[in-house]
């Protein structure tokens, strides 16, 4: 019914030109979604220090490098041990590290991404500027979805891996909103396993709306001989048993020699034949077969 003194009003723009429009942005959001859905991204994540993480983050990148996947390191700790651990010098970057990206609006990760030793091996290098980036984004609005923002533009990786510092603060829930995948090391020991439900418990609260994701389990540190402690760690485990992964990193010293080498390079590249470069190959496997590249 028309109102009185009012003439009924023809509309602007023709229906076909809404339905045209709409057609166009749905594909474009659907060939968006499809560039995304390609890329991989994995978060190691834990909040507890000390569990192999960077460790992890390193070979496992390079794992998957030396497998012929195109791999991205972000380095997300302040400590820049992922850094160091590829062989760059963080005290030698001036303005080309992550945390110049996170702590500036509007730039994108691809400006500082840098070459290693391997040639499908990248690195958004760390610095202790990123503790800086952490106390500043605590007053920004949208402050968890800097890295995501930062990340939107290089499609041209198989894998992105993020490796996180040792909290649940501001620089690892970016991590959690980035990814889509995370790994988890965790030492076989009551210390280690305590924070894991506080981990998993905020990993559902940041994706709860989020499809797909997922997440494992990655055993490290792990000794042969600790068989009770080993049996232990699968009880407290097993109601998340098809959670955690089937590889295992023993431990081992080539691990930690490849990191302390005057050139840091991962366990591969060290001793290949060593039982850490066997662990991490077979990690490289599972989880090239159980997240890959679609």
């Amino acid at each position: 019914m028309d109102l009185p003194g009012f003439r009924r009003l023809k509309p602007v723009i023709h229906p076909r030109t809404v339905d045209r429009h709409l057609l166009i942005f749905r594909l474009a959001k659907r060939a968006y979604n499809a560039l995304i859905i390609m890329k991989v991204t994995i978060a190691v994540i834990n909040q507890k220090g000390g569990v192999g993480k960077t460790t992890t983050t390193v070979n496992l990148a390079a794992g998957l490098a030396r497998a012929g996947y195109s791999t991205l390191l972000v380095d997300l700790d302040p400590q820049a041990h992922a850094t160091v651990g590829v062989g760059i010098d963080p005290d030698a970057l001036d303005g080309q590290t992550i945390a110049d990206i996170l702590l500036t609006e509007n730039r994108h990760v691809s400006e500082i991404i840098t070459d290693t030793y391997l040639s499908n091996l990248k690195i958004a290098p760390s610095s202790i500027l990123m503790a800086k980036a952490d106390a500043h984004l605590q007053s920004q609005h949208f402050r968890e979805q800097r890295l995501s923002y930062a990340l939107e533009a290089i499609p041209d990786f198989d894998y992105i891996l993020i490796d996180c510092q040792p909290t649940l603060g501001v620089l690892p829930v970016n991590a959690m909103v980035a990814a889509n995948y995370f790994l988890v090391p965790t030492q076989p020991s009551g210390y280690a396993l305590r924070g894991l439900g506080d981990l998993l418990e905020t990993l559902h609260s940041v994706k709860r709306r989020d499809t797909p994701w997922d997440y494992r389990i990655l055993l490290t540190m792990v000794m042969g001989q600790a068989r009770v402690t080993n049996e232990k760690v699968r009880e407290i485990l097993e109601s998340l048993h098809d959670k955690v992964l089937q590889s295992v990193i023993r431990r081992n010293e080539k691990l930690n020699r490849a990191q302390s080498d005057d050139e840091p390079r991962d366990v591969f590249a060290y001793d290949k034949s060593s039982p850490g470069a066997k662990d991490y190959e077979q990690l490289t496997q599972e989880v090239s077969h159980l997240w890959p590249r679609t």
